[in-house]
């Protein structure tokens, strides 16, 4: 049985490892892929928003930072966790992940000369309804609403402007928006995409 943390402490502990970017400079930018998905190189750039898939890890000068989707809130939410992507032992193995190194990218080139300036996460409110059935005729509620808050973006801000990263699948037209708190995860330049994909103005939490 899986036990799920407490979610008080669960946020706590991810806005102080999003407040630590802070201050940081970045210097890599790596791209996890799913391994051997389609029948060619994984296709992530979009303009103004990548398709990462499986994990962001960024390289600072206080070591790696990882942001990834995991399900630490019960639903699929974003979250940057203190470690590199993926060990050695991992990346030995015979079909090791794909990745793609984009802080050469125009759109994170023109980020990166700057540090961290601020963090800042967007938390959405999802609740849970019932599930009532029936034995012997009477019914049984088998789940009790249950509200809580997700992570479902994570914003990072430089000198000349933001990037955020979404836990997402993706959209399958550029008119349609991503589906929210799923596990993989988006990459996204600028504020208009972010309103197209259905964030309001504003939302985010800023971490200290």
């Amino acid at each position: 049985m899986t036990v799920r943390p407490d979610p008080q402490v669960a946020r706590a502990r991810y806005e102080h490892v999003c407040a630590e970017l802070v201050g940081r400079r970045i210097s890599q930018v790596t791209y996890w892929h799913l391994h051997g998905f389609g029948n060619g190189p994984p296709e992530w750039d979009f303009g103004d928003w990548h398709h990462a898939e499986v994990e962001v890890e960024l390289l600072t000068d206080a070591g790696p930072y990882t942001v990834t989707w995991t399900p630490t809130f019960d639903d699929y939410g974003i979250e940057i966790l203190r470690e590199p992507a993926f060990s050695a032992s991992q990346l030995s193995t015979e079909q090791p992940p794909e990745f793609t190194r984009a802080e050469g990218h125009p759109r994170w080139l023109q980020l990166l000369s700057s540090p961290v300036r601020e963090a800042a996460i967007y938390w959405e409110t999802v609740t849970r309804y019932p599930t009532v059935s029936f034995r012997d005729g009477v019914p049984v509620v088998e789940n009790r609403e249950d509200v809580r808050s997700v992570p479902f973006a994570q914003r990072l801000d430089f000198d000349d402007g933001p990037v955020w990263m979404l836990a997402a699948i993706p959209p399958t037209t550029s008119d349609d928006q991503p589906f929210m708190g799923a596990d993989e995860v988006l990459v996204v330049f600028t504020a208009e995409r972010m309103l197209r994909f259905g964030f309001p103005d504003g939302a985010f939490v800023r971490s200290r």
